[in-house]
């Protein structure tokens, strides 16, 4: 078992004992696998839409409602779609995070969280594209950006499958909300109110 001093004793020992030491080359490879994860680890870059919707003196489970959008997404059978769980603070020291939901396709990302707030509760969905440290990488080196446009461009049928996800997604979103709220008589707060006149 090594200890920090007997570390330390090989760290020491390398000039007398001329060869790879183990520990640096584990030490190596463990940074460039953490640097890797850190490059590739699926992050919202750009927030393209947020939307929220609220309810007056009704309460839910975030789970349940987490559950729901889930089922009714899988329900549409649309290719390479994922689910997580991310997190996200709530404020400053102490105020702990909030659990979202991530609908996940290709370059787009729902991010979607139910919360209660007040007497009643809401509903929000963030959509974005996932942040590409690499491509961003690779625009900071001359000319090397228009080899990247060549080989990033998307088709018609890619574009016209990532709009019907976005639609379906939202349209789940919203499948998940009447389902939850049933025939409770859930009151809309003002603003839903105002939109739906």
């Amino acid at each position: 078992m090594y200890t920090l001093h007997t570390i330390f004793l090989q760290a020491s020992s390398y000039e007398q004992n001329p060869g790879p030491n183990p520990f640096f080359i584990f030490f190596a490879f463990a940074v460039v696998v953490f640097l890797l994860l850190l490059a590739f680890r699926k992050t919202v870059g750009e927030i393209h839409s947020n939307e929220v919707f609220s309810f007056v003196d009704f309460q839910f489970s975030a789970q349940d409602y987490y559950s729901k959008v889930q089922e009714f997404v899988t329900a549409r059978n649309m290719p390479d779609v994922n689910f997580s769980r991310v997190t996200y603070s709530q404020g400053g020291l102490g105020k702990g995070d909030r659990e979202y939901l991530r609908v996940d396709r290709k370059d787009d990302i729902f991010d979607i969280c139910a919360s209660p707030f007040g007497n009643g509760s809401f509903v929000s969905y963030w959509y974005g594209e996932p942040k590409k440290r690499l491509k961003e990488l690779a625009y900071k080196i001359p000319r090397v950006n228009t080899f990247v446009d060549a080989f990033d461009k998307k088709t018609r049928f890619e574009l016209d499958t990532a709009t019907v996800f976005r639609t379906w997604v939202k349209e789940c979103i919203d499948l998940a909300i009447e389902d939850i709220t049933g025939q409770k008589g859930v009151r809309l707060s003002p603003e839903e109110v105002n939109a739906q006149a």
